[in-house]
């Protein structure tokens, strides 16, 4: 007791105790506080300075509002160590140290870290070291989260890996597409920003995303998954799979392992990506599978639209064909099982390189047209022309070539004839 024996300076249990604080007005929390061995100080008027105490382990009960049906799930902590402060002159929390294996539980959502700090007043978690929370949507992982308990909003810092759950399915989804609601997005970066439970994303430093095969890396990353957009800045390298006709989903490799959690599960990410593919062919199961790799500055994509955008010096590399321009629209497949491409159109300083086994093929114009299915190119616009290496080259108003049955169709300017310098065949000399 302090001089005059009327006020507590200190108290200090020989074993295991308890504490708890009993809100004095209906919109605050109730807590309880428990540990092996705990020591607290009190300031003026007997009122608690600081708290602490080793095994230590929390329950928190928020009060329920106007707007909910039920009360809100308790939150739990467990942690070696805790150390609490108050705001002076008052029972109200102020700071929360918690550190060894700390972890932490509310309804479905769960985090673990070395340390975590709360800051009461301003609602807020950081944690530290090997810190992870997960929920039904997903989970993060990183070396510093600092989450906000009331809107669910987080950054994650330093060595961030990512995995987000399935959307379920809007009434006018078709799934499919970079934003492919039916599998698993997950991703590595730097650093890491969700806002809006989860809706809208950034990934920031040497960012990588994949759903299975189809692969985007860039500097930055930004996701609005309320009006299904993404887009990428900064070294942009995007990868899509072709969908082979005879794919059977039962043959696709696992994307990670389950991980039991409250509620729907989450998926374990990779400890890193599928490697990037070389533009063209790869053979899984006996199967060929074409890639369409594109880089460029910078990507805009709309997944109502399936149009991917991209500018500032594109190329486009696909199975043995590439394509160089100023800017590329990508059109990918109107199909909920398929986000491959089905068409392009490339405008600015176009030029399209293609190799066979017999030729090589090179085209140059200001606008191009890429049509997967026909295999067909189609050159207009800065006068395009066309080389064979095995047939000569040619000139026009509008060339078009169809690789898969070696067919060429030359449309010529009006009153302007069609130019064109074939090579000819030198006889082999008589036996």
């Amino acid at each position: 007791m302090r001089t005059g024996g009327r006020e507590i300076e200190a108290i200090e249990t020989d074993g295991a105790g308890a504490l708890e604080f009993i809100p004095n007005a209906p919109e605050k929390p109730h807590r309880w506080m428990n540990g092996d061995h705990i020591w607290m100080t009190y300031g003026p008027n007997n009122t608690i300075q600081s708290f602490r105490t080793v095994t230590a382990t929390t329950r928190t009960e928020k009060p329920k509002t106007k707007d909910m049906k039920e009360a809100p799930a308790p939150a739990l902590t467990w942690s070696k160590n805790m150390l609490a402060t108050f705001v002076p002159n008052s029972s109200s929390l102020d700071k929360l140290d918690q550190s060894g294996d700390f972890r932490y539980e509310e309804g479905d959502r769960h985090a673990k870290a070395d340390r975590a700090l709360l800051d009461q007043p301003n609602n807020i978690i950081t944690l530290l070291g090997n810190a992870r929370m997960a929920d039904s949507t997903g989970s993060a992982d990183a070396d510093k989260i600092v989450l906000c308990q009331t809107s669910g909003d987080f950054t994650a810092d330093g060595h961030v890996t990512s995995t987000r759950m399935p959307d379920k399915k809007k009434d006018d989804s078709q799934g499919g597409g970079m934003l492919d609601e039916d599998k698993p997005l997950h991703a590595r970066a730097k650093r890491m920003v969700s806002r809006d439970n989860h809706l809208d994303i950034r990934y920031e430093g040497d960012a990588v995303l994949w759903q299975g095969a189809d692969r985007l890396e860039a500097d930055t990353v930004e996701i609005d998954r309320d009006n299904d957009l993404l887009k990428a800045h900064g070294h942009v390298m995007s990868q899509l799979q072709d969908k082979v006709k005879n794919d059977d989903p039962k043959d696709d490799p696992p994307q990670g392992k389950a991980v039991k959690t409250s509620g729907k599960p989450a998926l374990k990410p990779k400890a890193d990506p599928p490697p990037q593919t070389d533009a063209g062919q790869a053979e899984t199961k006996g199967r060929l599978h074409v890639f369409t790799i594109v880089k460029a500055p910078d990507l805009n994509y709309n997944d109502d639209t399936r149009l991917a955008h991209y500018t500032g010096g594109v190329t486009l590399e696909r199975d043995n064909m590439s394509v160089h321009a100023q800017e590329v629209h990508a059109f990918l497949r109107n199909n909920s099982n398929d986000s491959s491409l089905d068409h392009a159109v490339a405008d600015g300083h176009v030029t399209v390189h293609e190799t066979a086994a017999d030729r090589t093929r090179d085209g140059w114009s200001e606008h191009a047209e890429y049509y997967v299915d026909q295999d067909k190119v189609i050159l207009e616009g800065g006068d395009p022309h066309f080389t064979d290496s095995t047939k000569g080259s040619t000139r026009g108003d509008k060339l078009t070539w169809y690789s898969k049955d070696d067919r060429f169709e030359v449309q010529g300017k009006p009153q302007e004839p069609v130019k064109s310098l074939l090579h000819k065949k030198t006889p082999a000399p008589p036996q």
